[in-house]
């Protein structure tokens, strides 16, 4: 009965919740199962000496970390958060960085990164120009972030494979109209370049106000 009633308690149930569940007082759960820490208590004790070495752990590490023991529970974002959150007020030297930072050369990790995505960027603006030569009566923003979402499916609120099934059914649509009836509007198309801009600007304006939940929709896969 002793063991069973250690393992509850590892678990983070409470001495009431232990006796209840178990039938024992709760006097005899204060004398046999005091000092005995939960799986929470024991995971941020490991938290804790792995993140104050140097160089600190990634943030997936530390998550590995949780998981291990937490096995065969389910914990949300928020829980993980607040477990890491319990290290770092435990310990305030707690680092936890992202695991694209080296900790052997952080600054020299971190000016590369930031010179990739330079490049990155100017090679789709590149990319962006060649199809807008191509094709002059397509959007420049609109071809941009349609690359964006092609490129980081997790931006795009529906499933790349949705996506791009809707795409083709247009274009198909399209395709089969004749030259003749296609029409270029070109004060639909400042319009549609005006929506754009908006949706843009709110999705880079606002990302920062956004809830918990919200960031979780956003950012969680499909």
């Amino acid at each position: 009965m002793k063991e069973r009633a250690t393992e509850l308690r590892k678990t983070g149930l409470t001495y009431r919740q232990i006796s209840e569940q178990l039938g024992l007082s709760i006097d005899w759960c204060k004398r046999n199962l005091k000092g005995i820490k939960t799986n929470t208590e024991i995971c941020v004790d490991e938290l804790v000496e792995k993140a104050t070495r140097p160089g600190g752990i990634s943030q997936y590490e530390a998550t590995a970390i949780i998981f291990k023991h937490h096995k065969g529970i389910s914990l949300s974002k928020q829980h993980i958060k607040n477990i890491k959150s319990r290290a770092v007020y435990k310990d305030k030297n707690c680092l936890f960085r992202p695991a694209w930072v080296d900790p052997v050369k952080p600054v020299e990790s971190y000016k590369s990164l930031m010179a990739y995505i330079d490049h990155l960027i100017d090679e789709v603006d590149k990319v962006v120009g060649m199809y807008t030569e191509s094709f002059p009566n397509t959007n420049r923003r609109a071809v941009r972030y349609e690359l964006v979402k092609h490129l980081f499916p997790f931006v795009n609120r529906e499933p790349l494979s949705l996506h791009i099934q809707r795409s083709e059914g247009m274009t198909e649509r399209l395709a089969s109209l004749s030259l003749e009836q296609v029409v270029i509007d070109d004060e639909a198309i400042e319009h549609e370049r005006q929506d754009v801009d908006c949706e843009l600007q709110v999705d880079v304006k606002d990302v920062d106000t956004l809830s918990e939940k919200e960031l979780d929709e956003i950012w969680s896969d499909k």
